[in-house]
């Protein structure tokens, strides 16, 4: 059973309830029914998509929120979601380029950095204005999940890393891991 076939189901069809279009297909009521009911959840996903993502009224920033230099261009290191172009082209409402970085002394592990001496996290640098910035905050959930950090990243050149919150994933000491 097709998706046209779905939509307008011949068997519903009698000559009450059908429209012919001009290449002999029947237009039921009820497909256009089903039309609107994905139109409704199609609106609905994009509402709620938006309210939690976009809307500005959901999410207060927390009172340990750096202050942002509005202007300056920011220079954030990703090491996770946000080295995907798709991602922070919908998170920051741009597309940005970048380069790849590393960070040294730490290690990723799940969605965190551990400190670590001889380790080396790979990642993406890229750069952003105040408002992409405050962006990013937003979606890392700063002073809820993430806090940002300043760290000096393998070139020599401070970055803005985001680092989940201790009380939410403490420091994990790397011999409990073995």
């Amino acid at each position: 059973m097709g998706f046209s076939s779905w939509l307008f189901p011949s068997s519903i069809c009698n000559h009450n309830s059908c429209m012919i279009h001009k290449n002999n297909t029947k237009y039921t009521g009820v497909g256009v029914t089903k039309m609107t009911t994905i139109l409704v959840i199609l609106i609905i996903a994009v509402a709620v998509w938006w309210w939690i993502w976009l809307n500005p009224y959901s999410f207060n920033f927390s009172e340990t929120t750096l202050e942002i230099d509005q202007e300056a261009e920011h220079r954030v290191f990703a090491f996770g979601t946000l080295t995907n172009p798709l991602v922070r082209t919908i998170v920051i409402r741009a597309y940005v380029p970048t380069e790849p970085a590393e960070l040294e002394g730490y290690r990723r592990y799940r969605l965190d950095l551990l400190p670590e001496d001889d380790a080396v996290t790979e990642g993406r640098i890229f750069y952003v204005n105040a408002t992409q910035l405050r962006r990013l905050d937003r979606y890392e959930r700063v002073g809820v999940r993430y806090e940002r950090y300043l760290y000096y990243l393998a070139d020599g050149k401070p970055a803005w890393v985001y680092r989940r919150i201790s009380e939410i994933n403490p420091p994990i000491d790397a011999a409990d891991m073995e």
